[in-house]
């Protein structure tokens, strides 16, 4: 425990030299800035198409993250851990760690808005239950963006150009997977390994309020494929060699 404490330490330590969080932070900030600019909006699809941005970004922090750290400082590292596996999970969490805490910049800051516009941003009471169900939409779609990215990491993929078009694939597809879908049938039976975030938007389509039911399936979705994904990453690098 004290050397992945030690580790998550040495990634915050590597990702605030490298400057790599402060567009991706300031993109975030400056969406929800626009965003909640407009007035009233609905509470669960403002929030929902808020996790899906946040996704994206996620994603892009993961990526930019994993291309600056240094081969020959990663091999030091593994080898004062002793454990591959664990520097790896190392930087994996610290990386949902980042997402969490962007999830609740994302939650804070309409909450923040709306008291400031005297409660009338949305078009109805914001309950605690909003809070905390987008609070965890958003955590869960924040650690899905994170999966995603470390598989496109430069030990996974060498191809820079390749990982980024990969990339642009998946965010595409995975929000517009069901229209795909509708049109081309046979494309469900390969959709399925993509992160399910146009699933977990269709829990709440058109529904004023979130739910428990479906705030649980979603809970499990994510769960099942942060661990799936994050398995797949950790053994892909245990067998590359740098």
């Amino acid at each position: 425990m004290k050397n992945f404490n030690s580790l998550l330490r040495y990634n915050f330590i590597i990702y605030i030299k490298s400057n790599k969080f402060i567009m991706p932070l300031i993109v975030w900030i400056a969406f929800m800035g626009v965003m909640y600019s407009i007035k009233p909006l609905d509470i669960v699809s403002s929030f929902i198409f808020s996790m899906m941005f946040l996704f994206t970004v996620m994603l892009w922090i993961s990526f930019s993250y994993l291309e600056a750290l240094d081969s020959v400082s990663e091999q030091l590292v593994i080898l004062k851990v002793r454990k591959e596996w664990m520097y790896y999970l190392g930087n994996n969490v610290f990386l949902m760690l980042i997402g969490v805490i962007m999830s609740f910049i994302g939650v804070l800051c309409p909450i923040i808005i709306n008291v400031v516009n005297n409660f009338t941003l949305f078009n109805r009471r914001l309950t605690l239950e909003d809070c905390l169900s987008s609070l965890i939409l958003h955590i869960i779609f924040a650690v899905l963006g994170c999966s995603v990215g470390i598989l496109c990491g430069p030990r996974c993929i060498k191809s820079r150009k390749l990982a980024v078009e990969i990339i642009v694939l998946v965010v595409i597809i995975s929000v517009i997977k069901f229209q795909l879908i509708q049109k081309v049938n046979i494309i469900k039976y390969i959709t399925w390994i993509l992160p399910p975030v146009c699933d977990i938007q269709a829990f709440f389509s058109n529904k004023g309020f979130f739910d428990i039911q479906n705030t649980v399936k979603s809970i499990m979705y994510g769960v099942i494929y942060t661990f799936i994904y994050n398995v797949i990453n950790i053994e892909i690098l245990k067998r590359k060699r740098f």
